[in-house]
């Protein structure tokens, strides 16, 4: 039976994640937190910890609850640590346990929420009534493996979620959080370029080349297909070491990420001009 221990080699996050003294006050939860401050982007996990545990018989299967208008951003999460580490796939019950944390946060008359978890249900929908919550994560965090399982659950734990009217023009993340994706975020966290095999990309001549002592630097158009597909094959790692994440597309005119999103939707065809900065840096 593999431990923590025994999979130190493999995945960099472990002892890092151990030697969390304030964490590891928080026994089995430990690693849910860890894991969903990573996929968070939380700097102070300690804080965070006191703040968005929600453990308690009266959490209505809601492991982790937090709220950060600031950001726009709210995370419903349920964990589950195994004694083996590693497994191939982790129970997905747990992943169906968030179904009944959504009714309970999102849909049942506020009067009948258990007193733990009311003041988060008030804040979550006074939230998304007022617009200040733009985004809601659900996620599911273990010690196993990623598996189809557990991702149908939660793709049900989505469906639920959007089907609810108060969750109308909020954008919704389900996330599985086990060993590979934990530790592909704590990479990113640290600005590793996770995506080392070789890349072929179709394209015309560079536009502009940029020469520096370790790498060399290439400007070119790339075809929209040719990206799509890049992300299919890698996923959010396609963004390591990259200097933002997605900032959200808050519908104000001064929003960078909101004017991108609607050169898209509206006017395709000035995207590239308006728009443009994909660099890829290869070793000389």
């Amino acid at each position: 039976m593999a431990s923590a221990n025994d999979l130190k080699s493999t995945y960099s996050f472990i002892p890092v994640f151990q030697a969390d003294a304030e964490l590891a006050k928080c026994g089995a939860n430990a690693l849910p937190l860890f894991a969903v401050g990573l996929q968070l982007g939380i700097e102070d996990m300690a804080s965070f910890a006191t703040e968005a545990l929600t453990d308690h018989p009266e959490d209505k299967k809601a492991d982790i609850i937090y709220i950060d208008e600031s950001e726009g951003v709210a995370c419903i999460a349920q964990g589950f640590v195994a004694k083996e580490w590693g497994r191939m796939e982790a129970k997905a019950n747990k992943a169906n346990d968030l179904n009944t944390a959504v009714a309970w946060l999102f849909g049942t008359p506020l009067e009948d929420v258990p007193k733990k978890i009311k003041q988060q249900a008030r804040l979550l929908r006074d939230g998304l009534q007022s617009k200040s919550i733009r985004k809601v994560v659900i996620a599911y965090a273990h010690n196993a493996l990623e598996s189809q399982n557990v991702s149908n659950a939660l793709g049900a734990v989505k469906n639920l979620l959007q089907g609810l009217a108060i969750s109308k023009n909020v954008d919704v993340e389900v996330v599985e959080l086990g060993l590979r994706k934990i530790e592909a975020l704590y990479l990113a966290s640290k600005g590793i370029i996770q995506i080392i095999d070789k890349v072929e990309l179709l394209s015309s001549e560079a536009i502009s080349t940029q020469t520096s002592n370790n790498w060399n630097a290439y400007t070119f158009p790339l075809n929209g297909a040719a990206l799509h597909d890049l992300y299919a094959k890698h996923g959010d790692a396609l963004f390591s070491a990259n200097l933002r994440d997605f900032l959200g597309a808050r519908n104000t005119s001064g929003n960078v990420n909101n004017r991108i999103k609607e050169t898209v939707e509206k006017y395709p065809e000035k995207f590239y001009v308006l728009n443009n900065g994909i660099t890829h840096c290869c070793p000389v």
